[in-house]
């Protein structure tokens, strides 16, 4: 796996990714310098919405890892803030098998299944340990078909 630098500025990257598959993504978050910010004390909140104005969600992620991926549940492809359910590992890892600035993000096969194949919207906030709260990450997520049966 590849780990990606994604400096202080708020980055925009876009993810497509097939429904079903398990969904793995670590970056380290460099200051101005290139020098990784530590994340210690720091908590993590990602949410993907099909569009940006959406109330509803249609995957959140915390740190709460490894039952931090919250997807929908039966035939809804969306749910409210807190109508998601977690069905096996994932979420956010901050320093990352203890690298500073590293965070892995890990959204289980069983989630991606459930989500629509469109494409969708995100963002990854970061409030350190005083309290800021930072977007480092946004864009979108593409979720593709599977193909294999």
């Amino acid at each position: 796996m590849t780990t990606r630098n994604i400096d202080s500025v708020n980055a925009y990257y876009h993810f497509l990714h097939y429904q079903g598959d398990t969904f793995n993504f670590t970056f380290k978050y460099l200051d101005n310098d290139g020098n990784p910010i530590s994340l210690s004390g720091a908590t993590a909140e990602m949410s993907i919405r099909k569009s940006p104005t959406s109330p509803n969600l249609v995957c959140l992620l915390t740190d709460d890892y490894p039952n931090g991926a919250f997807g929908p549940s039966g035939d809804s492809s969306e749910f409210g803030y807190t109508g998601g359910v977690t069905s096996g590992t994932g979420g956010i890892r901050l320093e990352n098998s203890g690298v500073t600035g590293s965070i892995n993000i890990i959204i289980n096969g069983d989630t991606t299944s459930k989500l629509p194949t469109t494409r969708t919207h995100y963002n990854l906030q970061i409030t350190t340990s005083d309290g800021e709260s930072r977007t480092i990450l946004s864009g979108t997520f593409e979720i593709a078909k599977q193909t294999t049966r």
